[in-house]
């Protein structure tokens, strides 16, 4: 019923007015609506019914307010800069192997959201020679 009166299924409408109740998502869907010549105001009516508004905020590129304001970490790095960022850390690291870099100088990579920086650091400190050779042996 819900979905012949509306456009979309009851979960997805209310998935919607929940996204709308948030002020700050609000703002951002108004921003990119009014980009794209439609109000947040004509929801629910004949200019923009609910099944438009939700596949307009559903499909909204990376470049949008409403993306920006989801996803505060990464809406920078799109596809183009993660794969510029590879091409940046694979010249450094062909520059370093060419000019006989030392391995304390090996460049560290770009930092990228979601990516946690490799540590190569093993324990806090020395270990005694039985404590290595347990180890060693896979007892530990």
């Amino acid at each position: 019923m819900i979905r012949a009166v509306y456009g979309l299924g009851f979960a997805d409408l209310h998935a919607l007015l929940e996204t709308l109740d948030d002020d700050e998502h609000r703002e951002a869907i108004e921003a990119d609506l009014i980009a794209l010549g439609l109000r947040l105001r004509h929801a629910g009516t004949d200019a923009l019914a609910w099944h438009e508004l939700y596949a307009v905020i559903r499909h909204l590129p990376r470049t949008s307010a409403f993306y920006r304001a989801t996803h505060p970490d990464d809406h920078e790095w799109s596809l183009d800069a993660l794969l510029l960022a590879e091409v940046a850390d694979a010249l450094r690291v062909a520059n370093w192997q060419r000019g006989g870099g030392r391995r304390h100088e090996y460049p560290k990579p770009i930092p990228r959201p979601g990516v946690e920086p490799e540590s190569t650091t093993y324990g806090k400190g020395a270990v005694s020679i039985d404590e290595m050779e347990a180890w060693l042996a896979g007892t530990m």
